[in-house]
């Protein structure tokens, strides 16, 4: 949940997605709940679970992007998988003066991220005979994406069917980067040999859309390789 909600009863905070363990936790809370209440439907009337803008860390309240995915156990796994100590230079990644270490850093939170979080949930919907689907955070520039979710081919593998989001799109079709998300997603499908990429659409699209307008947005994501609305 968005920090401080009333959902998540006004707590700061977000869940720690690279933690395996509180990603455990999460799963019990939620998913868990869901198959105690409507588990008899799972797989027949109920086909998945849809994870919403999944990141490694939640969307910072001011302008900011100084921030960093950061765990509890991110420093012992990062020496662990890495051979050396990131603590002390923490500074060089935040000024970016050493190449080796910013790919090693998020090499190191994009692989936590995958097992804590993607792999879990995935592996939860698969004991339990539902599609594992959902979407990236700003998944609409590749840089800013990158800051929020890793790699997203790393993704896409994970998805039973993966999904991109393509909210206010009366406004953005004729931007350039309305483009990327169905693209690279489609592109990743191919190669991934999936034969599904669903869109969340249509969202934020204001009163004034008209049937032909949502005709144009769907002809478009059709021709990106959407194929699931």
């Amino acid at each position: 949940c968005t920090s401080g909600s009333p959902v998540a009863e006004n707590v700061e905070g977000y869940l720690d997605t690279l933690d395996e363990e509180a990603v455990r936790v999460f799963i019990e809370q939620t998913h868990e709940a869901y198959k105690k209440h409507v588990g008899h439907a799972f797989g027949k009337h109920l086909k998945g679970i849809f994870t919403d803008e999944a990141a490694m860390f939640p969307l910072p309240k001011g302008e900011t992007r100084e921030e960093l995915p950061w765990s509890r156990q991110f420093e012992e796994k990062f020496m662990a998988r890495n051979g050396y100590a990131i603590g002390p230079r923490v500074k060089e990644l935040m000024d970016r003066t050493d190449p080796k270490l910013t790919v090693d850093y998020w090499e190191t939170a994009t692989e936590l991220f995958m097992h804590a979080y993607m792999d879990q949930i995935r592996d939860w919907c698969e004991e339990n005979d539902l599609i594992f689907t959902g979407h990236l955070l700003c998944e609409e520039n590749i840089d800013v994406m990158v800051l929020y979710s890793g790699d997203a081919y790393e993704h896409y593998k994970r998805f039973h069917m993966p999904g991109i989001d393509s909210i206010l799109t009366f406004y953005f079709i004729d931007d350039y980067n309305f483009n990327i998300a169905a693209k690279r997603a489609s592109s990743a499908n191919r190669f991934l040999h999936k034969e599904r990429l669903l869109s969340e659409t249509f969202t934020i699209s204001g009163w004034e859309i008209r049937l032909r307008d949502m005709k144009r947005i769907i002809h478009r994501l059709a021709l990106l390789g959407v194929n699931f609305l």
